[in-house]
């Protein structure tokens, strides 16, 4: 069964989805008494799985009044490129890196595959720099997991041997 979260994820994607608008707005409280969890569960969910990385904007607020909207973030131009390198900034962790691959990737920005190479190489083992690697040995180590990442499928492997 999917943890309390994926529920409570699925259902405001859902919800969000069957807005023309691309915007969802819902009393935090009516989510809290339907999912039978605290506030701070529905905040982390926000937090979370609903961020610009993941496409969305998020905007609250607290009180008995208090909601939550939600308001999906196309990326359809250069501008919305630009927020989105904006919310990455100088640096990324890796899993706002693969949350990130993942979203280019359902916007057609990126070829699942491509993102999948990526998201192998954005991992934390890999990206491991010391000073004693400079930017030639990390080139190179990026291009192993790379490559170790790969797949081959069968018809380029047959067209090369025929």
């Amino acid at each position: 069964m999917a943890s309390l979260s994926k529920e409570i994820e699925l259902y405001l994607k859902r919800r969000l989805a069957e807005q023309e608008a691309g915007m969802l707005e819902i009393q935090r409280s009516l989510l809290s008494e339907l999912f039978e969890c605290v506030p701070s569960q529905i905040n982390y969910v926000l937090a979370t799985r609903f961020s610009l990385l993941d496409g969305y904007l998020v905007e609250t607020r607290r009180g008995g009044g208090g909601y939550v909207r939600i308001v999906a973030i196309p990326l359809e131009s250069r501008d919305d490129m630009q927020e989105l390198l904006d919310a990455v900034g100088g640096a990324i962790g890796e899993r706002e890196g693969e949350r990130l691959l993942k979203r280019l990737a359902k916007a057609g920005i990126l070829s699942p595959e491509t993102a999948g190479l990526f998201t192998a190489l954005f991992k934390d083992r890999v990206m491991r720099v010391t000073p004693e690697i400079d930017a030639a040995a990390l080139r190179a180590y990026l291009l192993h997991h790379l490559i170790a990442n790969c797949t081959v499928d069968d018809h380029h492997t047959n067209e090369k041997k025929g």
